[in-house]
């Protein structure tokens, strides 16, 4: 097992994917400093102003750095409400168009295994990205 630990550049990514594609277990993991300013930048998306941005930072962050990623997750999900609609809303903007949360949901996790590399190794192998296995 390969673990890159990096900042996220999309050479590393498309590089780990290589790798992958090669054959080899790779793991790609965003360093600290740049998953917490990822995850800062990211809180703009929350409605509720700063006190509640604040509160989801502290107990997000303090999971991650627990490395307790489904915790992580499970916190992100009970904040799904104050959630803005950005990243598929531009997909889903056109004229006449209407969406369910089911489907609006399937393609966030489409367009999300794909920023992740994972597109491939989900449509051809029938696998999913190892964080997503756990």
């Amino acid at each position: 097992m390969l673990r890159i630990v990096s900042d996220g550049a999309q050479w590393i990514r498309d590089w780990a994917q290589q790798l992958r594609q090669s054959g080899f277990r790779v793991e790609h993991v965003l360093d600290w400093y740049h998953l917490k300013k990822k995850c800062y930048e990211l809180s703009s998306l929350f409605y509720g102003g700063v006190a509640v941005k604040r509160q989801l930072l502290r107990r997000l962050l303090r999971a991650l750095w627990g490395g307790e990623v489904d915790t992580a997750l499970g916190i992100l999900s009970s904040y799904r409400t104050e959630a803005r609609h950005v990243l598929v809303a531009r997909r889903q903007k056109g004229r006449g168009m209407r969406w369910g949360e089911a489907v609006s949901d399937g393609l966030a996790a489409l367009q999300t295994l794909l920023w992740n590399g994972g597109w491939d190794m989900y449509w051809q192998e029938g696998r999913t990205l190892p964080l997503a296995a756990a």
